[in-house]
């Protein structure tokens, strides 16, 4: 947990240095050379995803622990909370209101994964309690093998998020 907590805070600090103003214009504007319009939408759609990243690590620590207890049906329970709340927020706001679809879609992912995380917590609770009293493994976890556990899977996803612009 405490991990999970430092790693969400790293990559959320992270995201918020990039949105500074000055950094974000020479992303957007100097780097990309994006449109006014586009970067404006990108920047205010950023912010919306800015508790994304967050969402997601905490989700994934507690559906890690369902699927180690053996409760991977409750982690598909977790993925239909995401996907009918996207869906629901974001087709009320497009009938609703006049807001970018961009911004639309921004806070949906938010919104859908932030109810996720919170259906990943309450769901795990006996899975988790079961963890907690009786351990996962005899091996006592340090930060150093968790590190070392964690790192390929952080390098696929850099990979392939780099894939895509590439």
């Amino acid at each position: 947990r405490k991990f999970t907590l430092w790693l969400i805070s790293l990559v959320t600090a992270v995201m918020i240095l990039l949105l500074l103003p000055p950094v974000f214009r020479v992303i957007s504007n100097d780097m990309l050379g994006l449109p006014q319009k586009v970067a404006d939408l990108t920047y205010y759609a950023t912010i919306l995803l800015i508790p994304w990243a967050p969402a997601i690590g905490y989700r994934r620590l507690y559906q890690g622990i369902l699927i180690r207890q053996g409760e991977p049906g409750k982690v598909t329970c977790c993925s239909a909370v995401r996907l009918v709340s996207m869906a629901l927020f974001a087709l009320t706001m497009a009938f609703l209101t006049k807001i970018p679809g961009a911004l639309i879609g921004a806070a949906s992912l938010s919104i859908g994964v932030v109810l996720e995380a919170v259906a990943a917590r309450v769901l795990s609770k006996k899975a988790l309690r079961q963890t907690i009293d009786y351990g996962i493994d005899k091996e006592i976890l340090t930060t150093k093998k968790i590190f070392h556990f964690y790192y390929p899977l952080a390098l696929n996803s850099l990979i392939y998020m780099g894939m895509r612009p590439a």
